[in-house]
């Protein structure tokens, strides 16, 4: 009997980790071939990260907490043990928060993401928080957050700025107040699903901020804003804080979380593999379908599926990958794979590929059970 394992991602905006791994077990089960099937849905320190680390047994938490935009809305948090917070970002200040048009990370604060972790110390006694920091509508270097924690950031006249990406350029001095300071005395460890330092090229607002709704101008103006306040926090603490890998995470959030905060940025794939012991299922599989909305640049700085093809060739597994669409230039070799195999293909349109996400990903999955690939 073949061992298939399955772990998936979600494909964003058509199909959720839950559904891409269902879907794909139904047709291997279906077809009366007598596969065992494994499946795994999960996240790698982006949105439903919390929700793939959830148990029975943990308290889900919600609570009131302002969106990127400063809306109030009801966000949720799980506290495991009652020791430990897993708060995800995207759940209060993500883009999914905020309505498409209203995409701009100049303007977006990462404010709300600061209270649910004041929620949490306040109200549960937390000390120990565990952050995962991806699908963030923001780019504020974490000015928002730190804010909402009791840091103060002044400009020139000493006066209080109002958090966002716009206002990083204005940031003159930081003042420590005691409020704030009694965080520092939490553990904090930080899930990540990306590694990018904060500035250049491979920084957070040339690599990200499009996505959230920044053209080329405002790329520009975010960049010089974060070159503006790593010059401050640098003259002020006597660091490099822009050489902290992971700081570019979440529009200069893994910075401000590390500097500020002395939280630990692990990868957040791997931590949530150890959560789940996807080592111990990989070593056990006979073949590993891994799935990710969209394979391409982004995805060989650690994201889900680079990871999992890291852990296939340690144990000599193979390993193919399902995705919505994959980027040209990204090759099964370059990516340490067997084969990838996206749903929009020669031949489909990727509007009617994307409006019909589960057809097509059961389509895909039939012709390579037709052809013997898995």
């Amino acid at each position: 009997m073949k061992k298939i394992l399955i772990i998936s991602d979600k494909f964003k905006g058509t199909l959720t980790a839950i559904e891409v791994c269902d879907t794909i077990k139904s047709v291997l089960l279906s077809s009366g071939l007598g596969y065992s099937v494994k499946t795994i849905p999960m996240a790698d320190g982006g949105e439903g990260s919390v929700k793939s680390l959830t148990s029975p047994k943990d308290k889900i938490v919600k609570c009131m907490a302002s969106n990127a935009l400063g809306e109030i809305i009801e966000a949720e948090y799980i506290i495991k043990n009652n020791s430990t917070a897993i708060i995800e970002m995207a759940e209060s200040v993500g883009l999914l928060r905020v309505e498409d048009n209203k995409h701009n990370p100049e303007r977006t604060s990462t404010f709300g993401f600061g209270e649910m972790i004041v929620d949490a110390y306040e109200k549960y006694g937390i000390r120990n928080f565990i952050l995962t920091i991806g699908g963030s509508a923001t780019n504020d270097c974490g000015i928002g957050f730190l804010s909402a924690m009791g840091l103060y950031f002044l400009d020139e006249k000493g006066n209080e700025i109002s958090p966002n990406g716009l206002a990083m350029k204005k940031v003159y001095d930081i003042v420590e107040t005691i409020e704030f300071k009694k965080y520092k005395e939490c553990s904090f460890t930080v899930a990540s699903d990306v590694d990018n330092t904060l500035l250049g090229e491979r920084g957070s607002a040339r690599v990200y901020a499009r996505q959230k709704g920044a053209d080329d101008k405002m790329i520009d103006r975010l960049e010089i804003g974060a070159t503006h306040f790593v010059d401050v926090i640098d003259k002020i603490y006597k660091s490099d804080v822009a050489k902290i890998i992971g700081g570019g995470s979440a529009g200069g959030v893994g910075m401000a979380l590390n500097h500020f905060l002395g939280a630990e940025i692990v990868s957040g794939a791997s931590f949530i593999f150890k959560e789940l012991e996807v080592e111990k299922y990989i070593s056990e599989a006979d073949l590993v379908i891994s799935g990710e909305g969209s394979v391409d640049s982004q995805t060989l700085n650690g994201k889900l599926v680079k990871q999992l093809a890291d852990l296939c060739l340690k144990y000599k597994k193979q390993n193919i990958v399902v995705c919505g669409v994959v980027d040209d230039k990204i090759t099964a070799e370059k990516l340490g794979v067997n084969a990838i195999y996206p749903i929009v293909r020669n031949g489909v349109k990727k509007e009617m590929s994307i409006k019909n996400a589960s057809s097509e990903l059961r389509i895909l999955i039939k012709e390579l059970i037709s052809k013997n690939i898995l």
